[in-house]
């Protein structure tokens, strides 16, 4: 049906029989990655979007304490999750509060056996990791589609348009 009602030249088709294929082959899930974090000193990462296998992502904290900041819209086609004037695309970073309107940033603390899952590939979010000692580091696993070939994967990050929202 895609194929018929998308416009000529559309990457919609494509990209929904990329996902739906993953899924039917059971990959949405496929790359897990183990982070483990400790230091003297709390460390926060630079707010961002995640790449493509983060369109559907499994994260499960295993060990350890930190925060997941993440920058929130009204609705999924509102574009006003900037303060008038002081907010752009390029200006998204989820610890500068001053550019959010109130109420569209959440942080989320990430204690041992918390497990949540998202499509960190459409929203802006940092994480904050905790001080802790070697003895007792964060660990979390963040689980992700394993899509089917590197190709795939490049071509989908590139796609942050109408059309991957209309596939979402």
């Amino acid at each position: 049906r895609l194929k018929k009602e998308a416009p000529a030249g559309s990457d919609l088709p494509w990209v929904a029989e990329v996902i739906s294929s993953s899924i039917r082959s059971r990959s949405q899930f496929g790359a897990v990655e183990a982070q483990v974090w400790w230091g003297q000193e709390s460390i926060t990462t630079r707010s961002h979007k995640d790449g493509a296998t983060s369109l559907l992502h499994l994260s499960i904290t295993l060990s350890g304490s930190r925060s997941v900041c993440v920058g929130a819209q009204r609705s999924p086609t509102a574009a006003d999750v900037w303060r008038e004037g002081e907010g752009s695309m390029r200006n998204e970073d989820v610890w500068n509060e001053g550019v959010w309107n109130d109420g569209c940033l959440r942080t989320v603390q990430m204690k041992p056996g918390t497990v949540y899952c998202s499509s960190p590939f459409v929203f802006e979010h940092g994480v904050r990791y905790e001080r802790c000692s070697s003895d007792e580091p964060i660990i979390a696993l963040q689980c992700r589609f394993a899509f089917p070939s590197k190709v795939d994967t490049n071509r989908v990050n590139a796609l942050r348009s109408e059309e991957m929202r209309a596939a979402m």
